[in-house]
């Protein structure tokens, strides 16, 4: 009788650790019910009875242990499907709240980050000019390198401290410029300070 239980109460706390799964923990709950069986067709003392009990007792309250961890669960899935539901919801605003900001008059670059928008959103690309300082710097280095336009990695370390920029919008930077300013500026020597 005490190996069941001992059994009985191993299975749980490898239930409840994860290390085994539903149907392994039926198969040895049948197992120890298989057991018991055969355990009282041989009792003579009539021990058996008692021996019931206390199993019929042990896997009772160990089955309503389960039956709350299942109702745990899917309390706690309800609960995620509903923050989710609320995260979307609140998502969805706030792009129509940045739609509308966006479409408004008193919208200007000035007013959000040079990430593109109030709340970082894909939904409106715009394209943003970097502040007069900043571009000042970057046309100053341009103009004196008119005849090989491609700065160093370490002029760009220097370029993207002294402007505070990332390297990649360095290097885009230069890009663009070598395709839209440079010819101007060597053509016509204009002078962009």
């Amino acid at each position: 009788m005490m190996r069941h239980i001992n059994e009985i109460l191993i299975a749980k706390e490898k239930y409840f650790q994860s290390s085994i799964n539903d149907h392994d923990l039926k198969e040895i709950i049948l197992k120890i019910q298989q057991d018991c069986i055969t355990y009282h067709s041989t009792d003579l003392l009539g021990s058996s009875l008692l021996h019931k009990l206390i199993l019929i007792l042990i896997i009772e309250k160990f089955k309503s242990l389960l039956l709350f961890e299942k109702n745990i669960i899917s309390i706690f899935d309800l609960e995620c499907v509903n923050f989710q539901e609320e995260m979307n919801s609140i998502m969805y605003v706030m792009n129509e709240v940045e739609k509308q900001y966006l479409r408004s008059d008193k919208f200007s670059t000035h007013n959000h980050s040079l990430t593109g928008g109030l709340f970082a959103s894909n939904s409106v690309i715009r394209r943003i000019n970097f502040p007069k300082e900043i571009s000042k710097i970057l046309r100053k280095w341009l103009k004196k390198h008119l005849t090989y336009p491609y700065p160093s990695k370490i002029e760009k370390k220097m370029l993207s401290k002294e402007t505070g920029l990332k390297l990649s919008q360095i290097d885009n930077w230069f890009a663009n410029a070598r395709r839209r300013i440079l010819p101007f500026m060597k053509e016509k020597f204009i002078d962009f300070d």
